[in-house]
């Protein structure tokens, strides 16, 4: 069994994901930061302080950023060179076997690495993935001072809201809320509104925003992916094979599952081969399948790997054919506890906003949120039997 698998690739993308998990978590504290002091001044000059503090801020958001990433080339090609570790673990037996024994022709390159065309795919993919986290790092430092411009606006906008409503009502038998409380409250609606909004990392072709993580998270473990995937054929190539069989594994979406187990082609032949057992088989073109579109096969997030068959040489060792209902049923679970994880990350971030900010009313309510979150996790992991990750459920403390 290839060791490709989605976890194999979620473990070699997780160290450049959480840098951009950990620098939201950086960005969103600094803007509360900044948001703490004032609060005995007027609507007036709050206002003009904040506003004057916005070149503070985008010197110490651009240092944050740097900082957090400084490692990213190391951890990139650390991934890519992991990937194509991984991808060859049962390449590399297999066609040497198919040299033993006299069916293919070894290349000059003695190792994947030593092959000028991975090589060449390994640093294309590389250039290609620091290209895009520049760009997400430019977009998440915009999208910061956008943010910290319109809790100020929002909060002087709330503020004066509330102080016009408190103006016509009978004060007599009530208690008036003015002054630091006016604010405090004002600014919690602003922040919980920039919360739900979040930092910016990336805008698709449709105008959608992503947030830095979640790009990221897609970004690497596809390139990470596609650089494994690019490996075996590539290495395959240096052997002159062209036939493989798709990996199979629970999850698969749908346009993945039909072509599990089956046999294609990277130079879109078809036909039938003989296996070392003697078997026959039929195979297609891989430009038969979903191959080449986002959700497709090898495409984005997918799980699916190809396994290098050698005819003559190869033994196909089939596992049972996995209920398509069960399939869809892993892959959902696999996408709630996502879903779950990140439900008390943003509870944590919010309590570490609150905290930031000096809000101590803030803080109790986003500690309450955190306690229903994992109370909401501890139910799911005791019903479906998974393993919790509580390291995705963690934030940047510092």
């Amino acid at each position: 069994m290839a060791r490709l698998t989605p976890d194999a690739i979620l473990k070699l993308s997780e160290p450049i994901e959480k840098v951009y998990s950990n620098i939201v978590d950086a960005l969103l504290v600094n803007i509360a930061r900044h948001l703490r002091e004032g609060n005995s001044l007027s609507t007036a000059q709050w206002e003009v302080q904040k506003i004057a503090e916005m070149g503070k801020l985008t010197e110490e958001s651009a240092r944050i950023i740097a900082g957090l990433t400084g490692q990213n080339p190391e951890l990139i090609m650390q991934a890519l060179e992991g990937a194509v570790t991984d991808a060859l673990v049962d390449v590399e037996p297999e066609l040497k076997k198919g040299v033993s024994v006299g069916t293919i022709t070894a290349p000059e390159s003695s190792t994947a690495l030593a092959s000028n065309s991975i090589r060449q795919a390994l640093e294309a993919y590389d250039e290609q993935a620091i290209d895009k986290l520049n760009l997400v790092n430019t977009t998440m430092l915009e999208s910061t001072l956008e943010q910290y411009r319109k809790i100020v606006t929002n909060t002087v906008g709330i503020e004066r809201q509330m102080q016009q409503a408190q103006g016509v009502l009978n004060t007599a038998a009530g208690e008036v809320i003015t002054g630091v409380s006016t604010r405090q409250t004002a600014l919690r609606k602003a922040l919980d509104q920039m919360h739900k909004e979040g930092i910016t990392g990336f805008y698709d072709r449709a105008g959608r925003a992503w947030s830095p993580e979640a790009y990221v998270n897609m970004e690497i473990r596809t390139t990470v992916h596609n650089t494994a995937v690019e490996t075996i054929k590539l290495r395959q190539e240096d052997y002159g094979v062209e036939i493989f069989r798709v990996s199979r594994h629970s999850g698969a979406r749908p346009l993945c599952y039909p072509y599990q187990g089956r046999y294609f082609s990277w130079d879109n032949s078809s036909g039938t081969f003989t296996d070392g057992e003697g078997k026959r088989h039929r195979y297609q073109g891989i430009n038969t399948t979903s191959y080449g579109k986002p959700a497709g096969l090898f495409g984005i997030s997918c799980g699916h790997h190809p396994i290098t068959v050698i005819p003559g040489v190869s033994i196909p060792r089939e596992r049972a054919e996995e209920n398509k209902e069960e399939n869809d049923e892993a892959y959902a679970l696999s996408q709630k506890q996502r879903a779950l994880e990140r439900d008390i990350r943003y509870a944590k971030q919010r309590e570490a906003m609150y905290k930031a900010a000096g809000d101590e009313e803030g803080v109790r309510m986003s500690r309450e949120q955190i306690k229903r979150a994992q109370a909401n996790m501890r139910d799911f992991i005791g019903q479906t039997g998974r393993t919790r990750r509580r390291d995705r459920e963690q934030i940047y403390a510092n």
